[in-house]
């Protein structure tokens, strides 16, 4: 299902499964971390961005119709034919003109698949109504929007997600996932599921066992962010689940010093580890993807923009010796697999 309506699966083509088009995560951060003092991106800033990005609240917005068109029609013309915006409630921006309608734009003016995502983000980011609610209520909003659309438009989201968890996982977060696991099993929807991204990050086995314990086919779970930490063991724990795992963050390089003083993983080590895993035997089960999510990480603020992958990611693989049928499997037959609803 995307923003325009349903697809065969088939015709997904090279698909970035873990985008966002327009969001805002401003609500997700305490007064601690952010710093009103710093506004629009300026080349000045950028240095103690990639420090911590979390002081910048302004970064943190993807609001802009007309930019959007422009960075997505890169990842088009490098051969690009699909982009899950795995954008839930708490990450999403006010306006409907943007979410969903401003999906659907992007996807008619680019020429793409776009897939909407739906379900909660993490626990400071939630409706008061989700503290009250019990898990099945939680479900039935879920699978409401699934069938129905988002807030009313008639957009239906294709995915469940990213739910999110913190670190401690929060106690609403743990009844969020619940009802997500309920709303998969009732729709067959992809569950993408948003550890906590930091270099602490350790509850991904946990949290994919939880699911599983549910009820939730392995192969229509996405755990993803599981390239936040770098440790071959923890990413093999979990993808002996027999669950998917995604490299989302391609691109991605900065620190979090107001947060948990760690570094997000680079491109180097996404690099290294995915080689590894792909020797190990993994290649029906990794995802790759880059999660833009801030102002920075478009090229018109000096990011390597949605084309990122296709343009740098691919190449460096080829030349690591990653055969063809080995990168149409991640990103082509891994993603139909994933999102075709089963």
């Amino acid at each position: 299902m995307t923003v325009t309506g349903p697809v065969d699966a088939d015709d997904l083509g090279v698909t970035l499964v873990h985008e966002h088009v327009f969001l805002d995560m401003r609500q997700s951060y305490t007064e601690h971390h952010l710093d009103a003092r710093y506004g629009p991106p300026e080349i000045h800033m950028l240095g103690e961005w990639r420090r911590d990005y979390s002081r910048f609240p302004d970064f943190m917005v993807l609001d802009d119709l007309d930019t959007a068109i422009s960075e997505i029609r890169l990842f088009a013309e490098y051969g690009g034919n699909t982009i899950v915006d795995a954008t839930p409630i708490g990450a999403r921006p006010p306006s409907r003109h943007l979410y969903p309608a401003g999906l659907r734009k992007v996807a008619e003016e680019v020429g793409i698949n776009v897939i909407a995502g739906c379900g909660y983000y993490i626990q400071a980011s939630h409706p008061e109504y989700v503290r009250t609610a019990g898990s099945r209520a939680l479900a039935d909003r879920i699978v409401c929007e699934i069938e129905d659309g988002i807030e009313g438009t008639g957009i239906r989201p294709g995915v469940i997600g990213e739910i999110g968890l913190s670190q401690p996982v929060e106690e609403h977060e743990w009844k969020v996932l619940e009802a997500a696991c309920e709303a998969q099993k009732r729709t067959g929807r992809a569950l993408y599921i948003h550890p906590y991204f930091g270099a602490r990050s350790r509850i991904a086995p946990e949290v994919a066992e939880f699911v599983l314990r549910k009820g939730v086919d392995p192969e229509k779970i996405n755990m993803c962010h599981m390239d936040g930490y770098m440790n071959l063991d923890y990413q093999r724990r979990v993808a002996d689940l027999g669950v998917f795992i995604s490299f989302d963050n391609f691109g991605l390089e900065n620190y979090y010093d107001t947060i948990d003083f760690s570094y997000n993983s680079h491109d180097s080590r996404r690099h290294e580890h995915l080689l590894k895993l792909l020797a190990l035997g993994y290649r029906d089960q990794m995802l790759i993807s880059q999660d833009t999510c801030y102002k920075t990480q478009l090229t018109r603020y000096g990011g390597y923009g949605y084309a990122h992958i296709l343009r740098n990611i691919v190449p460096a693989l080829r030349h690591a010796g990653i055969a063809e049928a080995t990168l149409e499997r991640i990103l082509v037959e891994n993603p139909r697999r994933l999102l075709s609803p089963g």
